[in-house]
Order: structure tokens, then C-alpha cells, then sequence
């Protein structure tokens, strides 16, 4: 079993996100609570299937709105063995939604996916998975054979490559760094996150 090992800053940056998105909530729920009070002292009868509705479209209104609990619990902290990479193609349309239409004037994005053997926290055994990664353009970067990490409440993968001149992801910001760096070039947040057994 394998443990991910996170340096403090970025440990204090997923503290500082998951307080953003408390607070986002505690805000959303203000309006949504002052309508029920309202709501309440205008309603006759308390017990109606409208006023029971209306009721609890109120109070998950703002969990829809913030994204919260699903920003919170949205990824976890995992690290895995890439088994196998597959590029794929995907193009928009001027609105940008998905099509398969391919046409020059029509935007196109690589979509990279890997499938890991996952390093379980809870069982000691491997657990084959497909990620689709974030297309930040540097979907050569990921060989089969290499190990990635992801953090919980960032944004990118990083790459733990058996190739020295490899480079690595900032976790934090996307951007491309060389192996020996300390910190990130673009953002300053540390790069050195380790997976031990």
C-alpha cells in the first residue's frame, strides 16, 4: 500500500479552497432561508404536498448553485501505475458543444485517457481505472510504465516518470517544469510530491 506524501503549501492551498466553497454555501443558503421565512408566514397550511416542494427545492437550491458537497468530494488523493494511453480527437461546434462532425472550421481538442492501476488505500491490491485528463497540451508527456499522483482539490495530474528528462506537471496550475525543480515556474507552489510504500 502505497501513501502520498503533500507538501504544506499545497496542503494550505486545499484547506483555503475547501473554506471558499463553505463559505460559498453559507452565502447561497442566506437568500434561500429568508424566502422559507417568508414562504412560512404566508402559508396557510404548513402540511401541503406545494409547500413541502417548494420548501425543499429552497433548501437544495443552494447546493446546486454552489457546487457543494460535489466540488468538495469531486476527486480524491490517488497515485497509480499508467498501464495505457489513448489520444483521441474530439471537435465542437462554434457553440461549443461536442460533435462528430469534422470540418476546418470547427474546433478540435485532444482528449488523453489513461488507464492506471490504481495504488488502493483500503485494499492492498491493484485497481485498473480509466481517468480522462484535463487538456493542458501535454498529453506526450504520459507513458505507459509511469506513475501518476493526483492530489485532492487540485486541478492536474503529476507525472512520477521512469524517463530522467522527462518533465513534470504542476499540480496546482498545469504548467510544465523541469525534473530538478524545486517549485512551480508559473504559480511557486512546491512540486516535490512523493509516493512511498
Amino acid at each position: 500500500m502505497k501513501k502520498v506524501i503533500v507538501p504544506e503549501d499545497i496542503r494550505q492551498l486545499v484547506r483555503r479552497k475547501i473554506l471558499v466553497r463553505l463559505l460559498y454555501l453559507a452565502i447561497c443558503f442566506v437568500p434561500a432561508l429568508i424566502a422559507i421565512y417568508f414562504y412560512y408566514k404566508n402559508t396557510i397550511n404548513h402540511n401541503s404536498v406545494n409547500y413541502i416542494i417548494t420548501v425543499s427545492i429552497l433548501l437544495i437550491l443552494p447546493f446546486i448553485i454552489s457546487g457543494f458537497p460535489y466540488k468538495l468530494i469531486d476527486s480524491a488523493t490517488y497515485s497509480g501505475k499508467i498501464l495505457k494511453v489513448d489520444i483521441y480527437t474530439q471537435t465542437f461546434n462554434a457553440d461549443g458543444k461536442a460533435s462528430i462532425m469534422r470540418r476546418s472550421s470547427i474546433r478540435h481538442k485532444n482528449i488523453t485517457e489513461l488507464l492506471i492501476e490504481e495504488d488502493t488505500r483500503h485494499l492492498n491490491k491493484e485497481v485498473a481505472k480509466n481517468i480522462h485528463i484535463k487538456n493542458h497540451g501535454y498529453s506526450e508527456l504520459y507513458k505507459a510504465g509511469d506513475r501518476i499522483v493526483h492530489v485532492y482539490g487540485t486541478d492536474y495530474i503529476k507525472i512520477i516518470s521512469n524517463h530522467p528528462d522527462t518533465p513534470t506537471v504542476c499540480v496546482v496550475c498545469g504548467a510544465k517544469n523541469k525534473v530538478k525543480t524545486g517549485n512551480c515556474c508559473n504559480c511557486s507552489h512546491s512540486l516535490d510530491i512523493k509516493v512511498v510504500d
